[in-house]
């Protein structure tokens, strides 16, 4: 076997193949590399490979349409396969040959993501798994065209039906979502694909009786579960093509999941047609073709089944290894402790048409099936089930969203698909995955009777607030509402948050009385302050009844903590407390244009407990002519430092609840612009705070996972540079080298 093994790989570098093909990759891969990650600077290489599987479609059929055929063509087979090696062996190497041609093409590949780390931050993990995963699924593609190899002796055929095989399996996805969902269109497909797999058998076998009856037994078999048992075609041609998406595996390793059941399926198919091209040639030179069919079809039946059985067992165990620096498609230990400990019967309902999965949402909606017995996924195809979603709600329910319901209640809510993601408001692109947060969400709602409530205060100049925020209160499962203070007696008792959002007008004296009634029986709020010109005498009487005093005018940071060249944009120091600790940890930036200086008193009575939550540094000081041209210190302002958020508690007399009011120094640091890029931890910071106020037992909450896209930082002449480098002179190098061995064995 080795000795074959070497003549064969020999052959592929004492010719111009083994050249001509590694430099034909090498010279693809360059031009993509140089487009996103050169150009475009974009500092993820599985980009590259997952824009360039088509090249397997042109590459596998000439690499592979020589390796049995040109043996028949050549008469030399016969004296190969009388040889005292075994059959198995003998293909195998030849296999194995070939394998370690595209192998070394890869070794070549694994060079790539270092000399992109020279440039910025390169995600070395997902790299190499895609690098992985592209290995892993060119070796079963040239395992089918090794066996397709094995069924003529023409090249040209061999290189044709090659082609033609592994386009389909690179157009599968797509073909799958233009099939018939129809029962009837679908059973008779499947009929005649059925058919076609009984003439299959009568070529192999040479027994039409055997041909006949296996066709005559499944066709009464499919027409009678077409009437007895017709949910059996639900979406059947689009399973049994997505069956050949041998591309689509690959996707989850540019993602950065790698999953046993792509290994094993890409291994199992390698497996299986080098088993089917060792059967197929060994009956094939029997001079007992009639005897041995029999066997040899059995056998091949027999091998397929076992690797269908495989697979499938495989796929069951959902074992995985998330290598990405995001764990984008893996759930938070807090979700699993969640969904474990739920009592309820629960049924998540996806909803998609098959073959128009969203990879994201459909991986990680399919782990919840597995965290607990009493919570159990169910994708509906809105195609099958045209009024499915009228149960719920009479809106249109976008394809891939979620509907979680409780099924001992009968509460249910739906998670839009939109509602699943973050969009920058600049840009309109996506900047954030919220799936597992929004679905861990949707089964906090369904399973709590009592959800907290939140009011929001208008009328006095309040900024509103922002699609963001609006989404995480609703992702909380909080009841928002407005409240316009001057036109009721008393905050609701249902209140359980009051937000103040940056009032520019007073509150009148009754105002301020019914939110000191609110707050002294227990209640929270959320309170940021904006600068005004206005008086507001009740307001600041409400703040500095808890200790809390402003400071006039616009904080300014003199030695650093600020945005570059905005020395009124702040970033705080963060404390310890629990409403920030988290982003303190995260190591997150948090961002606050135009603060107003706080300070604590030392003088509130004792029953308050000021904390302080952010504060600035040492050098910052209060610019009091906000009006003033320069942003030095000028006589009259405030030397810091202050706070720029505190928490205020105090134990209730009458309810012996304990208030707690947080009072942030800028209205800006909630604003919409800021916070949809997506770049700081402002957003996080709010939902702390609702966090640490909610009521207890409904306080889970997913953070979403930011798609901040890691760029490199390359010169355009360095950029020119490399692009020649990889896309010219190092395939030409390859080819050269090709060409120099190759004459001097044509004069040896």
């Amino acid at each position: 076997m080795l000795a074959i093994y070497k003549k064969e790989l020999k052959s592929y570098f004492h010719s111009m193949i083994g050249y001509v093909f590694m430099a034909f990759f090498l010279v693809v891969i360059g031009i993509y590399m140089y487009a996103l990650n050169f150009v475009y600077q974009v500092a993820n290489f599985e980009y590259v490979l997952n824009n360039v599987t088509f090249i397997f479609i042109i590459l596998v059929p000439i690499l592979t349409m020589r390796v049995m055929a040109e043996e028949k063509k050549q008469k030399t087979d016969q004296l190969l396969f009388t040889s005292s090696v075994s059959m198995a062996k003998i293909v195998l190497a030849k296999y194995l040959a070939v394998l370690s041609l595209f192998g070394a093409t890869m070794l070549v590949l694994c060079f790539y993501p270092l000399v992109l780390s020279a440039f910025g931050e390169v995600a070395f993990s997902t790299s190499y798994a895609a690098i992985f995963g592209f290995f892993l699924m060119g070796a079963a593609l040239i395992a089918i065209g090794l066996f397709i190899s094995s069924l003529t002796e023409s090249q040209i055929i061999s290189a044709v039906i090659s082609f033609i095989v592994l386009l389909l399996c690179f157009l599968a996805n797509q073909l799958a979502s233009v099939l018939p969902t129809d029962k009837l269109p679908t059973m008779m497909i499947t009929l005649v694909v059925f058919a076609a797999f009984c003439f299959v058998i009568y070529i192999s076998m040479r027994k039409i009786y055997v041909a006949v009856g296996v066709w005559a037994l499944g066709t009464v078999a499919l027409i009678l579960l077409y009437f007895f048992h017709g949910s059996f075609y639900d979406n059947l041609l689009a399973k049994m093509v997505g069956a050949i998406a041998l591309m689509k595996p690959f996707e989850n390793f540019c993602y950065g999941t790698i999953y046993l059941a792509n290994i094993v399926y890409y291994v199992s198919v390698a497996a299986l047609f080098v088993t089917l091209t060792t059967l197929f040639i060994k009956e094939s030179l029997s001079d007992k073709i009639r005897k041995g069919s029999t066997y040899r079809t059995g056998l091949m039946v027999i091998v397929t089944v076992i690797c269908v059985v495989v697979n499938l067992f495989v796929g069951e165990l959902d074992v995985y290894a998330d290598v990405s620096s995001q764990k984008l498609y893996s759930i938070t230990q807090d979700t699993i402790d969640f969904v474990k400990g739920i009592d309820s019967k629960i049924k998540i309902y996806y909803v998609c048409k098959d073959g128009q999965e969203d990879p994201t949402v459909e991986k990680i909606v399919n782990k919840y099936d597995k965290l607990n017995k009493k919570v159990t996924v169910e994708k509906k195809d809105p195609v099958l089930y045209p009024n499915f979603t009228k149960k719920f709600t009479n809106d249109d329910v976008q394809q891939n969203s979620i509907i979680v319901v409780n099924e001992d209640t009968e509460k249910f809510k739906v998670v839009n698909y939109t509602d699943m993601y973050e969009y920058d408001a600049s840009s309109q692109s996506v900047s954030a995955v919220d799936v597992e947060g929004q679905i861990t969400a949707a089964i906090d709602f369904v399973t709590n009777k009592d959800l907290p409530v939140l009011y929001y205060t208008s009328g006095h100049g309040e900024a509103e607030l922002g699609n963001t925020l609006t989404s995480i209160i609703k992702k909380k499962n909080i009841d928002a509402n407005d409240l316009k203070t001057l036109t009721v007696d008393e905050i609701p008792e249902d209140c359980d948050i009051l937000v103040i959002n940056g009032p520019t007008a007073d509150f009148t004296d009754n105002e301020l009385k019914m939110i000191r009634v609110y707050l002294a029986n227990g209640g929270d709020a959320i309170i940021t302050l904006q600068q005004t010109n206005n008086k507001m005498p009740n307001f600041t009487q409400l703040l500095e009844y808890y200790g809390i005093y402003q400071k006039e005018g616009i904080v300014l940071e003199q030695y650093g903590n600020y945005m570059s060249g905005y020395p009124t944009n702040i970033i705080p120091t963060l404390g310890t407390h629990e409403i920030v600790s988290n982003v303190s940890a995260s190591g997150q930036y948090v961002v606050m244009p135009n603060c107003i200086g706080i300070s604590e008193s030392d003088t509130v009575r004792d029953s308050v407990t000021l904390t302080e939550l952010m504060r600035t540094t040492e050098g910052a000081y209060s610019k009091v002519n906000v009006d003033s041209k320069t942003a030095e210190m000028e006589d009259g302002d405030i030397p810091g430092p202050f706070g720029l958020g505190v928490l205020a508690e105090e134990k209730s007399e009458a309810t012996d609840e304990t208030m707690k009011l947080v009072v942030f120094s800028s209205v800006y640091l909630f604003n919409e612009e800021i916070i949809s890029t997506g770049q700081f931890a402002n957003a996080n910071i709010f939902r702390d705070t609702l966090g640490y106020m909610a009521p207890v037992g409904k306080n889970i909450s997913i953070s979403s996972i930011s798609l901040t896209t890691d760029y490199l930082t390359i010169p355009e002449t360095t950029q020119v540079i490399l692009g020649i480098v990889f896309v010219i002179i190092l395939p030409l190098a390859i080819l050269v080298t090709g060409l120099i061995i190759w004459l001097r064995r044509r004069k040896a």
